[in-house]
């Protein structure tokens, strides 16, 4: 927080000693024996070291010696430095008491760097207050405090004693940056970029203004913008791990995981004991499907901090990614043993076990998640998918609103409250609902092809297609919207349009009986009876329990004259589906055209008792019990023109 740099390099003491410091640490590779420590700590007591002058020394030491010696003996050098600077540090309670009573500016700004570096805030501010009551015009007092504050997500206050000390000193870039930051936090974005600017107009050369600027880009969205800034800040400081840590989470957020990777490496160079940049690794090889990899980098976060949740938490995801639900949990629950207050994690746990099929124990994770962070709209979105799944569309729909009226802008909840609604019935709130999708996201495919469904589903074919076609225009890999375009033109009788549709959706999907079928009814209504059989028994090899699929096999086997292998055809799909009038209708016909009368009445029978106005199955009946009585050869030969006229009229 104070910067004393200049009068460690001024003084011939402290130039000896740092001299002195690196001399005995690198005289045996880093490790200093005791007879050598005893002098070093003779020189320290000899020379009364001041605590902020000691941490400038440790600071400039690994400054300076980056270059010079291996990352081996940096590492020892560095153990070694801290044990040093502990001994400037060892200061007892009643000394600080009595230093609170003291009017020693240097002293007091010493201790309340070294509390701030501990992180005991509050005793920091006991000091920082004694100086400003000394000096209310202390500008580092001012900036320390306004930092202190910032740790503690107290901005609004942090940026008040900022601007007190700006007052004091406007050309302070360093102030300018801290404020700026402040700000970003508040997500008052443009007066946060004045501050980087004004602190890069004041240094150009302030790397971590550049850096800053980066993330004020980054936290808007704008990653590819971030990564200029981010490289500016590297040209001008390319040993800080964070900058290429920075710069690689903005090329994962622009879907680039390979360069992510290769900034995560530099980054780790500087700093492989960093467990952030281990994960965030991890995160971007799981982006990349190298599972396995990105699971050896969860294992050496775990192994740097056996204690950090987040790694056991990024385990669980790795495993989730790839559909081992199970593990994952065991992970989760691991993670949630070190943190039960990370909703995250809960959150995580919940979408297991909600995609294992166990929703009540999914709701009450997500409950536990909102006990936690009440606003969290992923949650309430998640619960209201549960709903959704069991045909609870109301319920949905609360949900659902529940989470936008938190967040509006998230595409996906907007998808499934129009999704639910449409299930409901509700076409044009439905249509609102799509609408708002599109705006938010003009290039989602899936909300273009249900505004497609819905009109389909009003008869409004050409509009639908005009939304179908749309969607292909976004995502032509999507079998569905074929299968829903090639429906449509079926219906328009435009059957050579919707085969080429149908083909389309076998070229992704090989296995989709729904296709086969329709595409067998298509070429069926073409006369293509041969073709369309061999549709049909290609659907029965994936799926032998559509009765609509036997039905139509059935259909078709009549116009190539098998009446026996039709009428198996509808007993098969009679056997999946007693309550399907029309079969009923469709094989009591055939058996009239075998003359077997009584068997044809019952199937008439049939379909009246599951449809009581079925007028076409009573016209049916009557001429069936009119030809059974055979009064007249030639009313018998009259009723068998007839039937011969309906047979041609099969029901698809």
């Amino acid at each position: 927080m104070n910067d004393s740099s200049n009068n460690i390099k001024s003084n011939p003491e402290h130039i000896h000693l740092y001299r002195l410091m690196i001399e005995l640490i690198l005289e045996n590779e880093g490790d200093i024996n005791e007879k050598q420590r005893n002098i070093l700590n003779q020189k320290i007591e000899e020379w009364n070291l001041c605590i902020c002058k000691a941490k400038n020394i440790e600071e400039e030491t690994r400054k300076n010696l980056d270059n010079l010696i291996s990352k081996r003996q940096k590492e020892k050098l560095d153990k070694e430095l801290k044990k040093i600077i502990e001994l400037c540090w060892n200061k007892t309670s009643s000394e600080e008491e009595e230093l609170l009573f003291s009017e020693d500016l240097t002293a007091l700004n010493d201790r309340s760097l070294i509390l701030f570096n501990q992180g005991s805030y509050e005793k920091a501010i006991k000091y920082l207050d004694k100086i400003l009551s000394l000096n209310p015009d202390d500008v580092n007092a001012l900036s320390s405090k306004g930092m202190i504050l910032y740790n503690q997500g107290k901005y609004e206050k942090a940026i008040e004693y900022y601007d007190k000390a700006l007052k004091i000193d406007r050309q302070n870039g360093f102030i300018l940056a801290n404020k700026g930051e402040a700000l970003r936090h508040q997500k008052k974005f443009k007066e946060a970029e004045y501050c980087y600017n004004k602190a890069l107009e004041i240094n150009p050369e302030y790397y971590i203004a550049w850096n800053n600027k980066g993330v004020l880009l980054y936290t808007q969205g704008k990653a590819r913008e971030a990564i200029q800034y981010y490289d500016r800040a590297l040209k001008l400081n390319p040993k800080d791990p964070v900058l290429w840590q920075n710069k690689g989470d903005a090329l994962i957020y622009e879907g680039n995981y390979n360069e992510a990777i290769l900034c995560y490496n530099k980054a780790l160079e500087l700093d492989g004991n960093d467990t952030a940049i281990w994960s965030k690794k991890s995160d971007a090889l799981k982006g990349l499907g190298k599972y396995e990899e990105a699971l050896e980098c969860c294992d050496k976060l775990l192994e740097l901090n056996p204690q950090d949740h987040l790694g056991w938490n990024n385990r669980g995801v790795i495993l989730h990614k790839q559909g081992k639900y199970e593990e994952a949990i065991k992970y989760y629950d691991k993670a949630i043993e070190l943190n039960k207050q990370d909703y995250a994690i809960w959150q995580n746990k919940a979408d297991a076990l909600r995609l294992q099929g166990k929703e009540e124990e999914a709701l009450h994770h997500y409950d536990k998640v909102l006990a936690i962070k009440a606003d969290h709209h992923l949650a309430w979105n998640n619960k209201g998918i549960i709903f959704h799944k069991q045909r609870k569309y109301k319920e949905a729909i609360k949900f659902y609103d529940k989470a936008l009226e938190l967040y509006q802008k998230d595409h996906a909840i907007w998808q499934n409250k129009a999704d639910a609604l449409r299930h409901e019935g509700k076409y044009s709130d439905a249509m609102k609902s799509y609408d708002k999708v599109i705006e938010l996201k003009p290039e989602y495919y899936l909300a273009w092809n249900n505004k497609g469904v819905i009109l389909h589903n009003q008869g409004k074919y050409k509009e639908a297609l005009q939304y179908y076609n749309r969607a292909l225009e976004i995502n032509s890999r999507d079998y569905a919207i074929w299968q829903n375009k090639g429906d449509i033109l079926r219906l328009q009788k435009k059957y050579k349009e919707a085969i080429i549709c149908y083909n389309k959706v076998l070229e992704i999907k090989p296995d989709y009986y729904l296709a086969w079928n329709d595409k067998g009814v298509s070429l069926h209504n073409q006369g293509k009876y041969e073709e369309a059989l061999h549709c049909y028994d290609k659907a029965l090899e994936i799926n032998l329990n559509d009765p609509v699929i036997w039905q139509n096999r059935g259909n078709t086997l009549i116009h190539l004259k098998e009446y026996d292998k039709a009428i198996d055809s509808y007993n098969k799909a009679l056997n999946i589906n007693k309550e399907d009038p029309t079969t009923w209708f469709n094989k009591g016909n055939i058996l009239v055209y075998q003359k077997k009368y009584d068997e044809a009445i019952y199937c008439y029978d049939k379909a009246l008792e599951i449809k009581p106005d079925y007028y076409q199955a009573r016209n049916n009946k009557e001429l069936a019990v009119i030809a059974r009585k055979d009064i007249f050869s030639r009313i018998t030969g009259y009723v068998i023109y007839k039937m011969k006229k309906f047979i041609s009229f099969f029901q698809n």
